[in-house]
């Protein structure tokens, strides 16, 4: 009995420990939280390495765009569009390797969007490692024909830090549809570099 007790007290140790380290990992977490983005009841807070091209990003959005042009984020950013209140015409709001498995293949995506072209998007940065995968639109597997849909049919209008898939750190790439007929600019929105995140 005494050693059962023993035992039950080890236990409770180690929990209260393992909570302890949680919480200082927490701590450190949300005390590099200061930005805040968005206005009133849609207010968060995040990292401003993040946080302040996203501000900006919104800022020129809410700009260029009238309230009943549409928004689509590559690959993931819905939020944008909440924020802006700006509908995303496509069926789709992420764009990453499981959801192009889930969809049937990154071709039905593409066929929806080519059916549903936005008046804008917003290429926004994001980690690809833990897909196994490099980086949107320069892998097969991850957006690459996409990307070129992107580039054949939009034109870039304003590039907010490092360019998405492309340079080290977090940008975003805001490019709206070409007029029918303008060529494509062969120096508008280069091809994705592989970077190793």
């Amino acid at each position: 009995r005494c050693m059962a007790r023993k035992h039950s007290w080890i236990v409770v140790a180690l929990v209260v420990a393992a909570l302890l380290g949680l919480w200082r990992q927490s701590s450190r977490l949300y005390a590099s939280r200061d930005f805040v983005l968005g206005a009133g009841s849609d207010a968060i807070v995040v990292d401003a390495e993040k946080g302040a091209p996203l501000a900006e990003a919104l800022q020129h959005l809410d700009e260029l765009t009238a309230p009943q042009a549409t928004l689509l984020v590559l690959p993931e950013g819905l939020s944008l569009n909440y924020w802006l209140r700006l509908r995303n015409p496509s069926r789709y709001w992420l764009f990453l390797p499981p959801e192009f498995a889930a969809a049937g293949g990154e071709d039905v995506m593409l066929a929806d969007l080519r059916a549903h072209p936005p008046d804008f998007v917003a290429l926004v940065d994001r980690a690809h490692g833990g897909f196994g995968v490099g980086p949107f639109g320069a892998d097969p597997r991850n957006g690459q024909r996409l990307l070129e849909f992107v580039r054949s049919e939009y034109e870039d209008v304003r590039q907010i830090g490092a360019v998405p898939f492309r340079e080290r750190g977090f940008g975003v790439t805001i490019l709206r549809r070409r007029a029918p007929g303008s060529a494509a600019s062969p120096a508008q929105i280069p091809p994705p570099a592989q970077i190793n995140r």
